[in-house]
């Protein structure tokens, strides 16, 4: 059944955006281009004592094995109603962004929270 809507997400996704719809190890392939990636969150980190206290959620494995990693910047994790690294533990969802690198971890940073939808 998750299969089955998984499909269907993404086949809507890719109807309605003109980005593409990627699996999360796909996307260091893809750097520089807005796609929409599917998946499951296995491990999130609220960084609020660092200087610009991030959310990350690591999608498709678990810190530090993660293919993708979604940054979720402060001021866009106050649109939530819900603490983002605790809420969507085990969740699938599809976030679309553009895929950046930094250091080498393959990344992308959203900056508004409807670039993230929960399956």
């Amino acid at each position: 059944m998750r299969l089955f809507t998984l499909l269907l997400v993404t086949s809507f996704l890719s109807l309605h955006s003109y980005s593409q719809v990627i699996k999360p190890e796909d996307a260091k392939d893809l750097i520089g281009k807005s796609v929409t990636v599917c998946g499951e969150i296995f491990s999130g980190k609220f960084l609020a004592d660092s200087k610009t206290s991030p959310t990350l959620l690591n999608m498709g494995a678990a810190f530090p094995k993660q293919p993708l990693t979604i940054v979720i910047p402060i001021n866009v994790r106050q649109q939530f109603g819900f603490k983002p690294e605790e809420a969507l533990l085990r969740k699938h969802i599809c976030v679309t962004g553009t895929v950046t690198k930094f250091q080498k971890t393959v990344q992308i940073i959203i900056e508004d929270k409807t670039q993230m939808r929960i399956l």
